[in-house]
């Protein structure tokens, strides 16, 4: 519960601060729902994991945990566009794959 309660006031509502940026208005509602879904899911699984993971793994068992965020980060770092100082529309043709205009003028396909 340490864990829940922790995650709840530091990394927890980072997914609905960045949803509005990067999700179209209409589904804004539908994302935040699905996230908030897969947010107890989650807090769900480590309830009923960490007591069998600290029996069998003792000490290892934040070994898993912090792989898991590891994971977690990079694929955060790879996948979601930094939104500093853009504007909505800009993130959206990003994410779409369409083209960018840069201040100076230039297009830069943003196609990974």
């Amino acid at each position: 519960t340490l864990f829940v309660a922790s995650f709840s006031i530091g990394l927890g509502p980072i997914p609905f601060s960045i949803i509005p940026e990067l999700a179209s208005t209409h589904s804004i509602s539908a994302t935040a729902s699905a996230a908030m879904g897969l947010n107890w899911l989650c807090n769900f699984v480590v309830a009923f994991v960490f007591p069998v993971f600290a029996e069998t793994l003792k000490s290892w068992t934040f070994l898993v945990f912090a792989i898991i965020t590891g994971v977690g980060f990079a694929l955060t770092f790879i996948f979601v566009p930094e939104t500093k100082g853009r504007s909505i529309e800009a993130i959206h043709r990003e994410i779409r794959g369409s083209k960018v205009v840069l201040d100076n003028g230039s297009d830069v396909s943003t196609t990974v």
